[in-house]
């Protein structure tokens, strides 16, 4: 294989704009709202939920200590890094 070099002419540049630019000031950073009482109480229910999966399945089962304490972790998780209740990052 080869290459084919082809001439191009050259291009000129736009003229830079002379004089004073104005810049207008960042808005203003919005107000955090506080979160609300579900926001406060999905990681209890989700816990809860966790707990309630191991009943239901059998604390025999090894299965359901698996999933539960997944359930568990992902929520222990979600609290600790604060995404529970402030909209998350």
């Amino acid at each position: 294989m080869t290459t084919v070099g082809v001439p191009r002419s050259r291009r000129t540049l736009p003229r830079t704009p002379g004089g004073e630019l104005t810049l207008e000031p960042p808005p203003e950073p919005e107000r955090i709202v506080p979160a609300g009482v579900l926001a406060r109480l999905l990681p209890m229910v989700m816990l809860a939920g966790s707990v309630g999966f191991i009943a239901v399945l059998g604390p025999q089962n090894p299965t359901s200590w698996l999933f539960g304490g997944m359930f568990a972790i992902s929520t222990l998780g979600m609290v600790l890094s604060g995404a529970g209740g402030r909209g998350g990052a």
